[in-house]
């Protein structure tokens, strides 16, 4: 395929030498259909992901709170190095936290 009509003016398009319609100076777009479903696709996977973590949410939170309670409730300051969180991100930053915070004392 050497021409196209340009679908907005009707001129013939030549796509060795032109990127746009010399009638209408509209240009030329090619759209792989196949990896726009690809992506699409992909796309679906990923927000399908994100509803699952988000529906998990509520029962990993009430799982973690009552830890989180007696971590509070207890005596003293409380020790974050011991706190579990079913995230993961927050253990590890507290931990750390906790692992400063005991050098210095």
């Amino acid at each position: 395929m050497r021409t196209l009509t340009c679908s907005s003016g009707g001129a013939p398009v030549d796509l060795e030498h032109e990127s746009a319609c010399s009638y209408c100076h509209a240009p030329i777009a090619f759209l792989d259909a196949h990896q726009v479903e690809r992506v699409l696709d992909e796309l679906r996977r990923d927000d399908a992901a994100r509803e699952q973590k988000a529906a998990e949410l509520p029962v990993r939170l009430a799982a973690d709170r009552p830890q989180v309670d007696r971590v509070f409730t207890e005596p003293g300051e409380p020790d974050w190095a011991r706190v579990r969180d079913s995230l993961g991100v927050l253990e590890r930053d507290l931990a750390a936290v906790a692992a400063l915070v005991g050098r210095r004392a």
